[in-house]
């Protein structure tokens, strides 16, 4: 079983480095998005569609008929998850076993950024609070990582719900925090997107639960893909 791992806005595939120990009889695909960790070099792709087809592209390279692959994503690699099982499911290639979209709000819940100055980008990360306060009180620092972090939260902003009606078939797992600002009632909309194989499981911890909580998601995971 393979697992394709898309991280959050401003994060690279550094932060699935530990599940490569966790999940021993699975292969971990952890993919950055252009311009980020291993594909620092390449440059930053300001479009949704574009990151997504990038991702797409990505994935469908390293699937075959006869293997069986999972897809997961957090917070804004989650909604990349859904369209690329979107995207999948309307296509020749195999459909993945399962997705699992992890802090993601549903589209039709998003609301977009007001990323006007570097105070407010700072006040959304530091609200997340995933980034290290040495980053954002530093400004060389944080000159360093402002460019990936606002672009991402502008493909966040860019992104649009396309095929409404339209229902992904593929096994969808909701996970969600326990501490986490975004409300059930709206991550229960989820269900108007899938077909009723979806399932829902909370997690203790705040909106960055992978990785203050990893023992918990990676015990959830090997108990759905066994």
């Amino acid at each position: 079983m393979k697992i394709f791992c898309l991280p959050y806005a401003g994060g690279s595939s550094s932060i699935y480095s530990p599940w490569k120990n966790l999940f021993r009889n699975c292969t971990i695909i952890p993919i950055d998005l252009p311009g980020h960790g291993m594909n620092i070099n390449m440059n930053l792709l300001d479009t949704f569609s574009k990151n997504l087809e990038f991702l797409y592209n990505k994935i469908i390279s390293e699937i075959s008929d006869s293997e069986k692959y999972c897809i997961f994503g957090h917070s804004l690699g989650g909604l990349f998850a859904y369209e690329i099982c979107k995207k999948i499911e309307q296509s020749e290639f195999n459909n993945p076993d399962k997705i699992f979209i992890s802090a993601t709000k549903p589209p039709m819940c998003k609301k977009n950024y007001d990323l006007e100055t570097d105070t407010k980008l700072k006040d959304i990360l530091i609200e997340y609070n995933a980034t290290p306060k040495e980053i954002l009180s530093n400004e060389e620092i944080f000159s360093f990582f402002r460019p990936i972090i606002l672009n991402d939260f502008k493909v966040y902003n860019d992104y649009e719900l396309s095929d409404y009606d339209l229902q992904i078939k593929t096994q969808t797992i909701i996970f969600y925090g326990t501490n986490d600002s975004i409300p059930y009632d709206e991550l229960n909309k989820w269900q108007l997107l899938c077909t009723d194989n979806i399932n829902y499981y909370p997690v203790e911890g705040d909106h960055f639960f992978i990785t203050s909580n990893l023992s918990q998601v990676s015990k959830i995971i090997k108990g759905v893909i066994n």
